[in-house]
């Protein structure tokens, strides 16, 4: 399979997910005997009227390339209310929207990672969101819009900072403790990060990591849930522990 470079991967997403949707929408109008706009082919074929959309993303991923002296975040604002605009899919338009807004970002070289979770400050401020947008299709009220945006990538900037910091804090006060309280064969600082890679974990992704073999991984997790590191929870048959401190960082 060829791969996807940087430039075409928006493109590539978008119409790979539009494509589902006519399919969708296609065998949705066979199913029901299809309904259209009259005295017009899309009377017969309604499923057609879609296919307009793919012109419209075009466009939008030439602008997306298109180098100008727009500042990215400015255009990044313009980028998704156009996408929003388009509403492609029957489902799912606020979620793409947002993957694309941190795609760019990426693109950009404005972000190393996907960790600016815009979609925290969208839903919260949600009736501004589509107040805004309504606003820029009514009333071409583009500057509110993007103050909107611009505020949002700000506070979840800032936001994400506050929260990466304070898990980097958690992690060294964690070696710190481990160190102090787990018997010398068990500790390693290989196995306190790989408790912080999500919030929970179990013996496999201590053998998959070469930290231990399968049941001195479990006694690893059994002495981490003793000190108050690990709290464990059965799910099926297996054995889940969860870091605790973690994941009410993550949870606040």
């Amino acid at each position: 399979m060829k791969a996807i470079d940087g430039k075409n991967i928006i493109k590539a997403l978008s119409y790979t997910l539009v494509f589902d949707s006519v399919i969708a929408l296609f065998l949705t109008f066979m199913r029901f005997g299809g309904v259209g706009i009259p005295g017009t082919v899309y009377q017969l074929f309604p499923f057609l009227a879609f296919f307009p959309v793919f012109a419209a993303l075009n466009l939008l991923e030439d602008y997306i390339h298109t180098e100008n002296e727009v500042d990215p975040l400015i255009k990044l604002a313009l980028i998704h209310y156009q996408f929003e605009a388009i509403h492609p899919f029957t489902d799912g338009n606020g979620r793409t929207g947002r993957i694309l807004n941190i795609l760019y970002l990426i693109q950009k070289h404005l972000l190393d990672l996907p960790v600016l979770y815009l979609s925290k400050y969208i839903i919260e401020q949600k009736s501004d969101y589509y107040r805004l947008l309504r606003g820029v299709t009514e009333l071409q009220a583009w500057e509110p819009w993007i103050l909107y945006m611009l505020d949002a990538i700000e506070v979840t900037a800032l936001y994400t900072r506050d929260k990466i910091l304070a898990i980097r804090n958690l992690l060294a006060e964690t070696i710190e403790f481990t160190k102090k309280h787990l018997p010398s064969r068990a500790y390693s600082k290989d196995l306190i990060e790989l408790l912080f890679r999500q919030p929970y974990t179990k013996a496999n992704f201590l053998v998959d990591e070469g930290i231990a073999e399968r049941k001195t991984a479990s006694n690893y997790l059994k002495q981490l849930e003793k000190i108050g590191i690990l709290r464990v929870q059965k799910v099926g048959k297996e054995n889940l522990y969860l870091n605790k401190e973690l994941f009410e960082v993550l949870s606040k």
